[in-house]
């Protein structure tokens, strides 16, 4: 069982020692991957709203 944490916690120390070289690309790297995430989300969103005025019985 302690096997599952250590080897949980090695690639947690892993993946912290790649980020600082990284700087701040890795932030902009997560708030584009967000951004174009929560576009889609809102496109899907616009496309469910129009069917349903199209056909207010529209269910998905």
């Amino acid at each position: 069982m302690t096997a599952i944490f250590q080897g949980i916690g090695d690639f947690c120390t892993w993946a912290f020692q790649i980020m600082p070289p990284l700087g701040n690309a890795l932030n902009l790297i997560f708030v584009v991957v967000i951004a174009l995430l929560l576009a889609y989300w809102l496109y899907q969103l616009e496309i469910a709203r129009k069917k349903h005025r199209r056909d207010p019985a529209y269910r998905e």
